[in-house]
Formats: structure tokens, sequence, C-alpha cells
């Protein structure tokens, strides 16, 4: 891109672009987008992000797909959508995730194990619950020996450190990006920090020498018994009358209990038609039915495999140690409850986190509430972590590096299909931001700047009136090689955000939010709602036909800074956009480094109103690339 263009071919681009949004037709967003690039004399080939830096092991190809051609987002997210629907089952999801990560997916044959178990002679058990218990020890063997050859590089030391530091990086990167707030492009960052890079790179380097293959093998193994067993205890709890069992220790569980074991990879537990309690840690735990309540390491898997599965009752799961329910730390923990209004409240670590392993949370059926703290509630690094809920009004309340976070080499899914839902991410406290916290949340991407690419984040709500309460970096944002997205498909939804929000990214990353149907409301402060910088890409694409209405303080809605790139499409309905400073927003691209940042703001239809540079019906240019046009149709008499 050159500085000047001449005056006279943007002149005769601008009154090409005038005369199209002057006619009386409906126009598409890939039209819209192509007729602001000829406004500005540029093509979709022209934006995409110039890319310097060297690809390290961790580089996502589906991150790279997306930089690749920022126009062509809105398709690329279709495609992804469709991948993450809700008629795909949990293992499908976990297949879908793996090939993001650049895993080939791995489906596990089972064959029915020929050896005894201890549970072969108590006749008081059904035989289902038998088989499946056979098909769990079986599978958790095979899913061992997986684990044990994704280890095989690494030595005793080596392995202490992945025991140890993982959560250490975790926790750290809050102050990461404080250290980093002042640095506001790629090559401030390289003149810093030396030492402490040197340090990161040996470790993230060990984080590749691990086989993610096998280890993601040994998950899908562990989902399959998993699958096995629910299948099992579903045929068993259509009987009734079973004898209780009476030889269980009341240090791990007590209640309606039917059977208690312990085996080569930790207790086994079944419980009953009435009320249980589970206070110890569990290698498996079904339980048919009751108002239950889980006080251990329910479904977490750490160095080793936890399957926890609740067909039925009003369940407490409530632990605040780490790792405490649906994690999987060097392992993998799966959680599954089918029916009833339950409360998962966890500390870090839980709800759906898979460090170096896989966390899987599966809720069918009811209005739900998820409490943790940091790293859950779908969070991913070096592994993956997902939450899938079904069905009903739930509550999603977290700290930080939650509801759809990825670091590193993980992918981080939340998925929920229906319900009128609420989204909840405080931030860091005492991480001074202007008084805001850092969030990380609610399809936040990042990775480790400067040595280590992001991974991938999706939030997914299917339906319902939502609201989303963030601060900093959340709704569709990402950081440093991450890929970071919030789809909503239905209802009238409340996003409410500080900054880097609501389709924001930085350093070489790429944010979108897309919200597909409702009336809906977007409030942040600055840098949001389509917002790429430092050669990122962030969207915004509101694809409803319902009155929705922006809110912001500058540097938003289609702005790029620093060699991003910002696009804000809204494709209908009468629409308002409320800007304080109107120089850097409302499409707007500023110069650095020699060439351009582009931004594009583009309203496809509706009677709109504005606060800040755009205006209804009309186009206009702002900074080096920047540009805004709004479709609004006009009578005959109007175009006069």
């Amino acid at each position: 891109m050159s500085k000047t263009l001449p005056f006279i071919a943007i002149l005769i681009s601008l009154l090409t672009v005038t005369s199209i949004i002057c006619e009386e037709q409906t126009i598409t967003a890939e039209e819209a987008i192509s007729t602001a690039l000829q406004g500005i004399k540029m093509t979709p080939r022209d934006i995409a992000p110039r890319n310097t830096i060297e690809p390290d092991t961790f580089r996502l190809s589906i991150l790279e797909e997306a930089m690749a051609s920022p126009v062509e987002l809105p398709a690329f997210i279709d495609r992804l959508e469709g991948q993450l629907s809700p008629q795909a089952g949990i293992d499908s999801l976990l297949y879908t995730v793996q090939g993001f990560l650049g895993i080939n997916p791995a489906r596990p044959v089972f064959e029915k194990p020929e050896v005894e178990n201890p549970w072969k002679d108590v006749r008081e058990l059904p035989p289902s619950i038998r088989d499946g218990m056979d098909a769990v020890i079986h599978l958790y063997r095979q899913a061992e020996e997986e684990r044990r050859l994704a280890f095989t590089e690494i030595d005793t030391f080596q392995m202490d450190t992945l025991r140890t530091m993982p959560t250490v990086y975790i926790l750290g990167l809050p102050a990461k990006f404080e250290r980093e707030a002042d640095k506001a492009t790629i090559d401030d960052s390289f003149l810093a920090e030396i030492d402490r890079e040197k340090r990161d790179s040996r470790f993230f380097a060990l984080s590749g020498s691990v086989n993610h293959q096998r280890l993601q093998k040994s998950s899908a193994i562990v989902l399959s018994a998993a699958q096995k067993m629910l299948e099992n205890a579903n045929k068993a709890a259509a009987k009734n009358g079973f004898d209780p069992f009476l030889f269980a220790p009341d240090t791990m569980i007590t209640g309606d209990v039917l059977y208690y074991t312990e085996t080569e990879f930790g207790a086994f537990a079944i419980g009953g038609f009435g009320p249980t309690t589970y206070v110890g840690n569990f290698a498996l735990t079904v339980d048919l039915g009751g108002d239950d309540v889980y006080k251990g390491r329910t479904g977490s898997g750490r160095e080793g495999f936890s399957i926890a599965i609740d067909l039925k009752g009003d369940d407490k799961y409530i632990n605040n140690d780490d790792f405490a329910f649906a994690s999987g730390f060097l392992g993998t923990g799966i959680l599954i409850d089918i029916k009833g209004d339950d409360l998962y409240s966890s500390g870090n670590f839980a709800l759906g986190s898979g460090i170096f392993g896989t966390g899987i949370l599966l809720d069918i059926d009811g209005s739900d509430t998820y409490i943790g703290s940091s790293f859950t509630e779908g969070a991913g690094f070096a592994g993956i972590g997902l939450l899938s809920d079904r069905d009903g009004r739930d509550v999603y309340s977290s700290f930080a590096m939650s509801q759809a976070f990825a670091y590193t080499g993980g992918a981080g899914i939340l998925r929920d299909d229906n319900g009128d839902d609420t989204y909840i991410s405080t931030g860091f406290g005492d991480i001074d931001f202007n008084g805001n916290g850092l969030s990380l949340s609610q399809g936040f991407a990042t990775g480790h700047r400067p040595v280590a690419s992001g991974g991938i984040a999706a939030l997914l709500d299917k339906a319902g009136n939502d609201t989303y309460t963030a601060e900093i970096f959340a709704q569709g944002s990402a950081h440093w090689f991450g890929l970071g997205l919030l789809l909503d498909r239905a209802g009238n939804d409340k996003y409410t955000a500080f900054q880097f929000a609501q389709g924001a990214s930085a350093h070489l990353a790429v944010g979108a939010i897309t919200d597909f149907e409702g009336q809906d409301s977007y409030l942040s402060w600055t840098v949001s709602q389509g917002m790429g910088h430092d050669l990122s890409v962030g969207l915004l694409d509101d694809r409803g036909t319902q009155d929705d209405s922006y809110l912001i303080w500058d540097l938003s809605q289609g702005a790029g800074n620093a060699n991003g790139i910002g696009m804000f499409i809204e494709r209908g309905g009468n629409d308002g956009y409320l800007v304080r400073n109107e120089y850097n927003s409302h499409g707007y691209g500023n110069w650095r480094r020699e060439f351009g940042s582009v931004g594009i703001f583009v309203d496809l239809s509706g009677t709109d109103f504005f606060s800040g540079r755009g205006k209804d019906g009309e186009i206009w240019t702002n900074g080096s690339y920047g540009i805004g046009i709004d479709f609004t149709k006009k009578s005959k008499s109007d175009q006069k």
C-alpha cells in the first residue's frame, strides 16, 4: 500500500460506490465489503495481514486459513459453526476439535473383554452395570497404554516440569498481559524480557515434545468408555429393587450405595435411586437417581482417568479445590449429567478443563448453575476443554480464562443449545487496567507472546435471550496467533464489556463475534466491535433483521490500528450507533510502519441513527484506508 492514493482514482471509486448505494436492490455482505474496498481502491487480496513471524510447533492451520482472507471470514465462520452444531454427539464434537488442533481424530473400536473382574459374581448388581464396568476397566487399560506412549520422549525431570509448570504459566498470564500493556506492537515486545523468553522457549519446546496424537487418542478411548457405561446404566435404570451394598467406606461414599470397589485405576462406585453423597476421589461413579452431592474429585483425571455419570436428580457438585470436576490434567476426566437442575461449583482447572489432556462436561437437561474460578467452563492448554449444555436456563459465572478459553496448543469450547442463559466473567481485579480486570473469556484465545502461537476458543449459543458480561479481552477476542469466536444463533442478546471485546484482536490473531438473529445490544468502552490491532483481524457480524444498538467510546465499529484490519457488518434493521470520539471509528484505518491499517463499516439496510462520523444512507472515508457505507434504500426523490 502506498501512503498517498491518487486523488482522482479515489474520487472515481467513491462516485462508483455512491451510485451503488443509491440503487434500490438488496445487497449481500460480500458485495458490501467488496464495494467498500472498491471505495478505497483495494481488493480482497490486498488486506491479508503481513506476517513475518516464522511458524512454531503450535501454529494452527485453521488460524492461518482465517487470516489468509479476512473478507471470507463470514463464510469461514459458517463452516466452523456447522461443525460444532448440536446435532453432533459429544464424541463427534471431540473429534472435530481434535481436527482443529491438527490431530487426526482417533475413533476407537471396542472389543468385549475376556478378563474377569471382582464384580463378576456380585449378583445384586444388574448384568448391564457389570458389563459396563468390564468395558470401562478394559478401555482404561487401552487408554493408559496410549497415554504412556505420549510421554516416551519425556524424561523424569521433564515430567516433573510438566506436572508443575503448566498451572504456573496459566495463572501467570494476567501478570504477563500487564507487563506487555505498554508494548503496543510486536517490535516493542522483542526488545524486552530476553531471559524470560529463553526460559519460556525451553518450556514450550518441551510441551511440543509430547505426542499429542497419542494423548488425544487416549482421551477418545476414555470417552468411548463413558458412552458404553452410560448405555448400560440406562438399561439398569429401567429396573428397581436393588439391594444396598453394606461394605462401602463412609470416608468415600454414603447414602444409597449399590456397589463399591477399588481397582488399579482408583475407586469405582455405583449409587442407587436415592440420595448419595460422594466424598472421595473416584475413577468411576455411576448414579441411577436421587438428589446427590459430590464433594470429592469427580470426573477428574489427573495423570489418569475418571468418569462420572449421573442419570437423574437435582445434584450438587461442590468442591472449591483445583481440578475438582470434569478436568483432565495429563489425563482425561469426563462428567455426564443427564437430568436435573444442577449446581457445579469449583476452583481452578475444572468444569471442562484440559491441560495436556481432555476434560469434558456434558449436561443434557435442566437449568444449571456453573461457578468456577479460573481456567474453567471450557478451557484448554495443550489439550481440550469441552462444556456442552443441551437445555435449560443456565448461569455461567467465572473469574477469568473461562467460558471458551484457549492457550497454546489448546482448544476451549462452550456449547449451549437452548435456554435464556447468563455468562459472567468478572476478570482479575488485582490487575489494574483503569480499574477493570482481565477476563480472557467468552471465546478468547491466546498464545505465549512471542515464543508460542495460540489455540482456538469458541463459545456457541444456539438459542435464547442471553446476557454476556465481561471486561477486557472477551466475547470473540484473540491475542498472539489465537482464534477466538463467539457465535450466537438466536435471541435478543445483550453484550457488555470494556476493551478488546466483541470481535477484537491484537498481535497476529483473529477475533470475531457473529450474532445470527435477534434484537441485540452491544456496549463496550474502546478497542471493540470489529477492531483489529497490530496485524490482526477483528470482525463483528450481526446478521439479524431486527433493530440493534451499539455504544462505544472510540477506536471501534470497523477500526484498524497499527496495521490491523477491523470489519463491522450490520445486515438489517433500524440500528443506532453511538460513538464518543468520532475520528477513529465507523470505518477507520491509520498509517503505521510504512503501510496502512484497514477499517470497514457497512450497514446493509434500514433507517439508522448515528452519533459519530457515520450518516444514514451515505458513504464516508476516515484515515488512510478507512471507509464506511450505509446502504439504506432511498426513494428516487430522495436520491435526487
